[in-house]
């Protein structure tokens, strides 16, 4: 069906036909003619000389006195018997009817995966997760505000997701609007934007997205269809004011960039533009001069944004400690995975320290990680796991590890004295670091001869090392931190000099010094009892609905201190204990229920 859009166009381009079809549309009496004795007619030069005065497009003007007399599919159809080609054909009915099913998921999915983007701190537009850690949006929002150079170095981006937390975001790939766009100007023509696509991908500095959801880029993404419906996932202004819908719309002489009726403000630059069956079809790019928003299609740059969008994988994960309704439920421990992932490719970070905030607090978030670390490595059969306790005063730490080592099956041997090292020989220190060295040499050979990558778990020493001791299993670090075949997870000893470059999950560069990943064991909030409970329903194939969730999670929350929301790391055991039953029935049979 035909735009009030396009029979402007239509009007300027077929100007003699337009104005015989004027003339004929009034041939008949019209309503307003009995109200007020005369008929009141309009004439085609009078409307030109108007709009010129007002200095209006003189289509629209045309357009906005016909429709004003309620005669514009009239004078559509009399345009058309005139030989202007006007599409007088109704909406197929798949674009304006949705899936009951569909309609009721995607405004939930599409509150999580929406997001702000920040400039130096200030809100600056919109934009939506496509993948676990990439961001789309539209390059004009990320760029420097002070003048077009798409050459100029993109920094101080931040991106503010559904659930209150802020990443930090880099650009990967983007393509620069025209700077006549960049100057709130439309293109003049499809020439004018060839290439220039205004869109910018970022990756956030953590996978959130794994947690959250996002939008998925379609196979092949809608083509445009005038009058179709869309809806516009953005923050106008900053301000959470639901999902927009309106209409899509032909631009005049443009086909780069598409109309829609949505209403928009600052802050809606970049958004995620959806069609009826909730597909991703553009970025939100601004106003036209009429008032009406603009998009980009994503087809247009979709081949830009693929591969690496493709190649975002969410790292490994459990809902469970085990992965079965028999588990306990892992709740607000996102980082660990990410950690994991890092850790697990190898390059410069070759482990995880589990840190907690409050180092004097209990160690059981440190036990529970090592349930975690079970499960995962249990899902590769190339690695095995060996649990070094150390909780009793050990003289001989290196000699325990390669103990412990031998006792999971791989076969190491005894750690020799060597001369001017040796006990009594020289200091302490010294005799202590070149153990530990040598007993990661002997671990490593040992897992490279087996075949496996090895992982070492060192629970929270419960006695103080001597200078011995401390520099022993601070030599066996260092020292694993270049083998190829060893991983390290290290929980607890905060207060210890852990040799090795810190890392965080997001921020681990390809070149420096290796280390270990930093993985703090952090308070969590009723977002992430949520996005446990989802997950949990996810693995069993059961829909849970946000009302159903939220009172799983008020009941589970009931009666448990908090600090502005936020629970304990300790208390995550109480919540999942509460929820075990609730859990356990999502994965029952509804037929025996």
């Amino acid at each position: 069906m035909f735009t009030p859009d396009e029979i402007a166009i239509a009007v300027e381009a077929n100007r003699f036909a337009a104005a015989d079809a004027l003339s004929a549309v009034q041939l008949l009496d019209r309503p307003d003619a009995a109200a007020t004795g005369a008929r009141k007619v309009l004439v085609a030069d009078a409307l030109d000389a108007m709009a010129d005065q007002l200095g209006e497009p003189r289509g629209e003007f045309w357009v906005g006195r016909i429709e004003a007399k309620h005669l514009l599919p009239s004078f559509a159809r009399a345009l058309s018997v005139r030989g202007v080609e006007i599409d007088l054909d109704a909406d197929p009915m798949d674009e304006t009817h949705v899936d009951t099913e569909t309609a009721a998921r995607f405004p939930a999915e599409a509150m999580s995966f929406r997001c702000r983007i920040l400039r130096g701190g200030a809100l600056s537009g919109s934009g939506v997760l496509v993948g676990p850690s990439t961001v789309l949006t539209a390059w004009h929002v990320v760029a420097p505000s002070a003048a077009y150079d798409p050459a100029a170095d993109i920094a101080g981006i931040e991106v503010r997701l559904s659930d209150g937390h802020t990443y930090t975001a880099s650009v990967i790939a983007f393509s620069p609007c025209s700077e006549s766009e960049f100057g709130a100007k439309l293109p003049s023509d499809d020439g004018a934007v060839a290439d220039l696509h205004d869109m910018a991908l970022l990756k956030l500095d953590a996978p959130a997205g794994a947690a959250l959801g996002y939008a998925r880029l379609p196979a092949t993404p809608t083509p445009y269809r005038k009058s179709s419906p869309m809806f516009l996932v953005h923050y106008p202004n900053g301000v959470d004011c639901g999902l927009g819908s309106g209409v899509t719309g032909k631009i005049r002489s443009i086909t780069s960039r598409v109309g829609h009726s949505v209403q928009s403000l600052g802050g809606s630059s970049g958004g995620g533009c959806f069609d009826t069956k909730r597909q991703l079809i553009g970025i939100h790019q601004g106003k036209q001069t009429n008032g009406n928003g603009r998009y980009v299609p994503l087809e247009r740059f979709v081949d830009k944004a693929r591969d690496i969008v493709t190649a975002d994988v969410a790292p490994p994960n459990l809902w469970s400690s085990d992965d079965t309704p028999d588990g306990r439920l892992v709740i607000g421990r996102r980082s660990l995975f990410q950690s994991f992932a890092a850790a697990t490719v190898g390059g410069r970070v070759r482990g995880i320290h589990v840190k907690r905030t409050d180092p004097e607090g209990e160690a059981g978030q440190l036990e529970f990680t090592y349930d975690i670390l079970q499960s995962l490595i249990a899902r590769n059969p190339g690695s095995r796991l060996c649990r070094i306790t150390l909780g009793t005063l050990i003289e001989d730490i290196p000699a325990e590890i390669v103990r412990r080592v031998a006792d999971i099956g791989l076969a190491v041997g005894t750690i020799e004295e060597r001369p001017g090292v040796a006990t009594g020989e020289t200091a302490p220190e010294a005799v202590g670091a070149d153990r530990g060295a040598r007993a990661a040499d002997m671990v490593e050979r040992a897992a490279a001869g087996a075949g496996v990558i090895l992982w070492l778990f060192f629970d929270q020493p419960r006695v103080s090392f001597g200078d011995e001791q401390r520099s022993a299993l601070e030599g066996f670090i260092a020292r694993l931190q270049r083998m190829e075949h060893l991983r390290i997870v290290v929980a607890g000893l905060e207060a210890a000099a852990v040799p090795g470059q810190d890392y965080y999950p997001g921020g681990a560069a390809a070149d420096g010094a290796v280390g270990l990943m930093v993985d703090y064991v952090r308070g969590f909030g009723r977002v992430d009892v949520l996005a446990a409970l989802k997950a949990a329903a996810s693995a069993a194939k059961r829909d849970i609905d946000d009302a159903e969730a939220g009172a799983l999670a008020d009941q589970a929350l009931a009666g448990l201190a908090s600090a502005n929301g936020i629970y304990a790391p300790s208390l995550s055991a109480s919540v999942a204990d509460r929820l075990a039953a609730d859990v356990r029935a999502l994965f029952e049979d509804p037929a025996n229920g």
